[in-house]
């Protein structure tokens, strides 16, 4: 598994930033074609990619089975989301970025108000002051983490 991550210091990431770089890397890691579900999860011929991102920071998951990836800022959250969501109030942060990242193994925007038992996940550190969490329906493997410079 390659978790590539990419930090763009001249402004946040745009909810389309990850297209023209998802085309890159798939001609660079030989992917296939990268299409799209009608929920807007990427989809390639040679595997399985995940996409978030937060504010500067851009994470990309590249996997030979089904995964999903989540990476949020840490902040404060208000108590009426954490108990709209059922989150845990000790790490709601954590919570979140679980239900997002099953969101996105699953391309089902419902795991975010269900009571799950959490597949296989696991936290990756990305940077300073932010949460990221992978998961897949099966046990992780090892993974590479790809720093890369594209803006």
């Amino acid at each position: 598994m390659k978790i590539f991550i990419n930090q763009n210091t001249q402004e946040h990431f745009r909810s389309n930033s990850s297209k023209a770089l998802l085309e890159k890397l798939t001609k660079i890691y030989d992917w296939g074609s990268i299409n799209y579900s009608p929920n807007g999860k990427p989809l390639c011929a040679n595997g399985y990619l995940s996409v978030s991102h937060s504010l500067e920071y851009l994470v990309i998951a590249y996997s030979a089975q089904p995964i999903g990836i989540d990476l949020e800022q840490i902040r404060p959250l208000k108590d009426e989301l954490i108990k709209k969501f059922d989150l845990d109030p000790i790490n709601p942060i954590l919570s979140w970025c679980q239900k997002e990242a099953l969101i996105k193994l699953y391309d089902d925007k419902h795991y975010l108000f269900k009571n799950i038992t959490y597949e296989h996940w696991q936290t990756i550190e990305i940077a300073k002051g932010y949460c990221c969490v992978i998961v897949s329906n099966q046990p992780l493997p090892t993974y590479e983490i790809i720093e890369m410079k594209i803006n």
